[in-house]
């Protein structure tokens, strides 16, 4: 599912009227969801999400306990980080659609289809590498689960 808080207001971002629900619903799925996989997820994703919508740090624990960041697990296991399309394209996965500050560019453009399809695309990309049985990591080194 695709949430979406924003819209294009006289040129400015900002927030849809009623979307207390549909905040509500988006952090009770990060809840439910039996675990989070992201990309840099723990150092830009959660914590913009608890600073955003005021996440309670206990709220926010319980996601950081069940997320699988690839980004964060190389830059402490390994001792370096690399972007995603780096990671897709040593595994042999097609490239992401865009970048994250074109995806800047497009909500401020009100280009939500884009927005919306380049984020589902990155989501996909991320979940498909991360869950591989075993992970080349850009420079040679291979990462495997445990």
């Amino acid at each position: 599912k695709v949430f979406r808080f924003v819209e294009l207001d006289r040129g400015f971002v900002c927030y849809r009227d009623g979307v207390a629900n549909e905040v509500e619903a988006f952090l009770a799925a990060l809840d439910d969801a039996k675990a989070l996989i992201g990309f840099n997820s723990l150092r830009f994703d959660i914590p913009f999400i608890q600073r955003q919508f005021k996440v309670s740090n206990t709220r926010v624990s319980a996601w950081v306990g069940k997320t699988l960041d690839l980004f964060h697990l190389s830059a402490h296991r390994v001792g370096h980080t690399f972007s995603l399309n780096d990671l897709l394209q040593v595994n042999g996965l097609q490239a992401k659609t865009s970048h994250g500050s074109l995806a800047v560019e497009m909500a401020k453009e009100g280009a939500w289809h884009s927005l919306e399809s380049y984020c589902a695309d990155d989501a996909r990309l991320t979940w498909e590498v991360s869950t591989r049985d075993s992970v080349v990591i850009p420079e040679g080194l291979k990462w495997r689960r445990a």
